[in-house]
């Protein structure tokens, strides 16, 4: 998985005033928190009416800071804040509105702050070492050599180290967060971990 994506609407919409009233009636207020603005910023349409990429987002982002807006007794959402990210996906006239729960995509674990000349993608290098059914009591043979991406994947999951758990998401910003069942599951992950292993 690259994302973990919220469905907070599922509606027909074949054409611009059904695609604002269906964004417009979802409850944003109760997501999003008053400190963070929103940005459209992934539009994906197929086999619809609906098929102006920035018309679309330009109507969903309407809606959305409209009833934000009102929701909270604002004259206009701040562009200086954090942004919660929606996407919309629109399939046969059927329009899918997302909310991004990560930020940063999963692969992005949280210890590398630069990439190498042709960095390998964190979750495929767990996926490489899984699939070759490597067992930690055996050595590990990079056969790359490049920015050590295979190597540190190899160690977490021989630690039993949880995949992200050194780094934020979104969700911990937004309203459904939960900062104390967050905190219990990083607690509990992080007894997990064995460097004796």
């Amino acid at each position: 998985a690259d994302r973990i994506l919220l469905e907070t609407a599922r509606y027909k919409a074949t054409d611009f005033d059904a695609l604002y009233d269906g964004a417009a009636a979802i409850a944003w207020e109760e997501l999003i928190p008053e400190s963070m603005s929103i940005r459209v910023n992934k539009i994906r349409t197929n086999r619809s009416r609906l098929n102006a990429t920035t018309s679309i987002q330009a109507v969903v982002h309407k809606a959305a800071a409209e009833r934000l807006c009102k929701a909270w007794k604002l004259p206009r959402l701040s562009e200086l804040n954090d942004k919660a990210d929606i996407r919309v996906y629109i399939e046969k006239d059927e329009a899918l509105i997302l909310l991004d729960l990560c930020g940063d995509p999963l692969f992005k674990r949280g210890y590398r702050s630069e990439g190498g000349a042709a960095p390998l993608r964190e979750t495929t290098a767990a996926s490489m070492i899984l699939l070759s059914m490597w067992k930690r009591k055996f050595p590990l043979y990079d056969p790359f050599c490049g920015s050590g991406t295979i190597p540190i994947e190899a160690a977490l999951y021989a630690w039993d180290a949880a995949p992200g758990l050194g780094r934020s998401f979104v969700l911990s910003q937004l309203l459904i967060g939960n900062a104390g069942i967050e905190e219990q599951v990083r607690s509990a992950l992080r007894k997990r971990v064995d460097f004796s292993r």
